[in-house]
């Protein structure tokens, strides 16, 4: 079973002051031919021709808001300088991070091993000496 038609109720869903929506309501029943431009006028305290202007407003923001645009989520915009600018620090920030974790790696393996710094020092010494006499 189909649900029934809630008609100008639904206008009271959306967010707005209550004098829009009862704008909203009267250009709906003007245009479901449910009241005359007239009693519309009356019931909003205002002229015809301002009325007929509220109309064109609503089926103009109508239409503008039912142009097709592409499916899917409209691609981001292009971060301006600043944004990229921030974003390169915080990758450096995170590579100066993970160096300072490493020589603290490091230094705690050498206190606690001291006999493999010191191998390792006295390999690096050789390469170094074997490269300076190339």
């Amino acid at each position: 079973m189909a649900r029934p038609p809630q008609g100008l109720a639904l206008v009271d869903r959306f967010e707005g002051s209550e004098e829009e929506k009862k704008r909203l309501k009267a250009v709906l029943s003007l245009l479901s031919e449910k009241t005359c431009a007239e009693d519309a006028c009356r019931e909003l305290g205002i002229e015809r021709a301002r009325f007929y202007e509220i109309v064109k407003e609503a089926l103009g923001g109508a239409l503008s808001a039912l142009k097709p645009r592409p499916p899917g989520r409209p691609p981001k915009p292009p971060p301006s300088a600043e944004q990229e600018k921030i974003r390169a620090l915080e990758a450096r920030i995170e590579d100066l991070e993970l160096d300072l974790r490493a020589a603290e790696v490091r230094e705690e393996l050498a206190l606690a091993f001291p006999w493999y710094a010191e191998r390792r020092a006295a390999r690096e010494k050789k390469r170094a000496a074997k490269t300076r006499h190339r």
